[in-house]
């Protein structure tokens, strides 16, 4: 319900605004209103992440990367470089790691986003209220006024949408859960470690201690929980990593976006471990592997392991693997690619043996 609500609220707001802008624009067309409120739009987004940036400064952080839309600046193997990434339904996203230490300050970093929406969109509206404007150029500061007062009251109103936790309710609760504190530290300690060219099976696994006495049905949590899971495939613990998926998909709180994460890692992780029979991915299930499959290196190492075990193709598998290898020179995380590429290489490896010995 909540979910409905928001995306009701959200349809409705945005209509209102549109009819705005076009009133505003009388004799202009419609380009321009649609100029207007996409620029009013993006600026909000840019000044959001910019809000988390310059809050994480502040407490001590360090940027790993800033991406707007499908743009992303990213600190890769020590030097700054342009990538292109995309998660759908986020417009951007700064990540940043944490300082040093067991107790990394997060209520500034997370709110910072929301507090610079509400912070310009006010500074938009005294500017509004004070002074004479054209009125095109009235109505641009109008809207992005409301914008900024809208992304912020929706990223600091503690809520929960789609299963997951906005920037508000991550600050009320973070403070308070020690275990969801180090979730989120070490999500974004990996995130850097991985932009650097490390691969998660080079971690110490003292990383991920704290998952034995924490609550995996939480979001931030189990987020840990699905990337330990990654880490043992990485090291080639296929049965353990198998036995964690289970476990998280036996959490009845699990959000659907790691739900289906887990799903397909443990076909993955089945096959892998001799399986064959194996029932159709669920409709959702496979919505959200098609989705994902443009930005997530994880589907082609998915895909070409379906290949070898399920459907017998070495030649499908081996150009996959080719397709990873050209789609990893731009990937923005190089450790990353170089975990998925060292996994798929032993796997063929032990498949063209197998089939030699076969013969």
């Amino acid at each position: 319900m909540q979910v409905f609500l928001y995306f009701l609220g959200t349809v409705m707001i945005g209509g209102l605004l549109g009819w705005y802008a076009a009133s505003a624009a009388d004799g202009w067309g419609i380009l321009v209103p649609l100029a207007e409120l996409w620029s009013a739009y993006y600026l909000h987004v840019i000044l959001h992440e910019a809000g988390h940036l310059l809050c994480g400064r502040l407490c001590g952080y360090t940027l790993t990367s800033f991406r707007i839309g499908k743009w992303m600046l990213v600190r890769r193997e020590g030097r700054w470089t342009f990538s292109r990434f995309h998660i759908p339904g986020t417009g951007g996203q700064c990540l940043m790691c944490p300082p040093e230490g067991d107790d990394s300050p997060i209520v500034l970093y997370n709110l910072g986003g929301g507090l610079l929406n509400l912070v310009t969109a006010g500074l938009a509206g005294l500017l509004v209220w004070l002074c004479p404007l054209p009125r095109l150029v009235r109505s641009f500061f109008v809207l992005f006024a409301v914008f900024g007062v809208l992304s912020g009251l929706a990223n600091l109103l503690p809520m929960r949408v789609g299963g997951l936790d906005n920037d508000g309710r991550n600050a009320l609760t973070l403070g308070k859960h020690p275990l969801k504190r180090w979730a989120l530290a070490v999500q974004l300690r990996i995130n850097a470690a991985q932009a650097q060219g490390k691969a998660l099976s080079e971690l110490p696994e003292e990383f991920f201690a704290p998952l034995d006495s924490a609550d995996w049905n939480d979001p931030l949590v189990g987020a840990v929980a699905c990337i330990y899971a990654g880490y043992k495939m990485e090291r080639g613990d296929f049965a353990g990593a198998k036995a964690d998926l289970d476990r998280l998909l036996d959490c009845p709180k699990l959000n659907a976006i790691h739900r289906y994460e887990c799903v397909l890692e443990q076909r993955c992780c089945r096959l892998l471990l001799g399986e064959t029979e194996l029932d159709p991915l669920e409709k959702p299930v496979e919505k959200f592997r098609k989705a994902t499959r443009r930005y997530l290196i994880a589907r082609l190492r998915q895909e070409c392991i379906q290949a070898l075990f399920l459907e017998h193709d070495l030649e499908k598998a081996q150009k996959i693997r080719e397709e990873l290898e050209k789609r990893g020179q731009k990937y923005p995380y190089p450790g990353e690619i170089a975990g998925e590429k060292a996994m798929l290489d032993r796997t063929l490896a032990t498949f063209k043996k197998s089939s030699e010995s076969r013969t």
